[in-house]
């Protein structure tokens, strides 16, 4: 299981803020024999599920790079859960600083729009949840 993001705990705080109940496991997502672990399983009181995969766009990378490494971890969740017929949105959980970032610049725009990416923009200081883009 891979360790956890750096905002793990702010991110489960803010989704508990908001009304949602969280897993303390992450999803275990089973394809042939790979195993895939998005960060959160989260649900509503009137039934909804999410899946919340976290990412941390920090400076030791490019931002095209950590742009690159989100879009494609999302996408192959996105596929897996589809795979297995689970009606389960995935959100991109991102801070607003990274969110401000390259994710407001014109490529940024270009890979949500095109792959269809739902963030979850949290404020990560006050482990609170800003805006749900769909």
């Amino acid at each position: 299981m891979p360790a956890k993001d750096r905002y793990h705990l702010e991110v489960v705080h803010a989704l508990r803020q908001a009304g949602w109940q969280v897993s303390d496991k992450p999803l275990n997502i089973r394809i042939g024999e790979r195993d895939l672990y998005p960060d959160i399983l989260a649900w509503y009181e009137d039934g909804r599920q999410i899946v919340v995969e976290i990412k941390v766009f920090d400076s030791d990378y490019s931002a095209v790079h950590h742009l690159m490494e989100a879009a494609g971890q999302y996408s192959v969740y996105r596929a897996a859960i589809k795979k297995l017929g689970l009606n389960l949105p995935i959100y991109l959980a991102v801070s607003l600083e990274a969110y401000e970032g390259i994710l407001t610049e014109p490529l940024g725009q270009l890979v949500i729009s095109s792959l269809e990416i739902k963030l979850l923009l949290i404020d990560v200081e006050l482990a609170e949840v800003v805006e749900w883009k769909n």
